[in-house]
């Protein structure tokens, strides 16, 4: 799965000369913890957060008077349209980024946060559920199987013949998305 297909799109953006109060206005208004700046051509020039607003306030300046490019993180870790969402997943974690700006080319197109990556890990276990639970009616099994997912892993419980465990096994690695079979079945003696 690609970046492109978790992301929020479109960007809701700002420009370095947008007054700081309006900056915390549109987070406010859409909900979200950061912003990307951009410059007229919609290129990434930076970050503006919630932190550095706050900041901001802290110190006794005024919001009103200070403008997103005084108080921008510049530098920004992006993530590109075409990343692996896996890979794009690890290297937020172990930057300990809250969200990336995802760009085509240098163009800021959407952006991808931890709350995208959950709502994606939720919906993609629901389809790889249901992948798993046609897998285990088309394998004709002799005896009951119970299936969840979470987070890619698949759990089994029940009790099935070895022979037909082992095909199960198999099978189940072979579903897109899966990312491992945790095989909690018994076989009946």
């Amino acid at each position: 799965m690609k970046v492109r297909d978790v992301m929020t799109a479109p960007a809701i953006t700002v420009s370095a000369a947008t007054c700081a109060a309006r900056a915390a206005q549109q987070l406010v208004r859409h909900g979200v913890s950061g912003l990307p700046v951009v410059d007229e051509n919609g290129y990434l020039v930076g970050l503006v957060t919630e932190a550095d607003l706050i900041a901001i306030e802290v110190t006794g300046a005024s919001l009103n008077v200070i403008s997103v490019g005084d108080v921008m993180t510049t530098g920004v870790a992006v993530a590109d349209l075409n990343d692996d969402v896996e890979s794009m997943s690890n290297r937020m974690v172990a930057l300990g980024h809250r969200r990336l700006p995802v760009i085509d080319g240098r163009r800021v197109v959407g952006v991808v946060s931890r709350r995208d990556l959950l709502r994606h890990c939720d919906a993609a276990d629901r389809e790889i559920l249901i992948s798993v639970r046609k897998a285990i009616d088309d394998a004709g099994l002799t005896g009951v199987v119970t299936a969840t997912v979470s987070a890619g892993v698949v759990r089994l419980t029940g009790e099935v013949r070895d022979s037909d465990r082992r095909g199960l096994d198999e099978r189940i690695a072979l579903i897109d998305g899966a990312l491992g079979v945790d095989d909690r079945l018994s076989t009946p003696y």
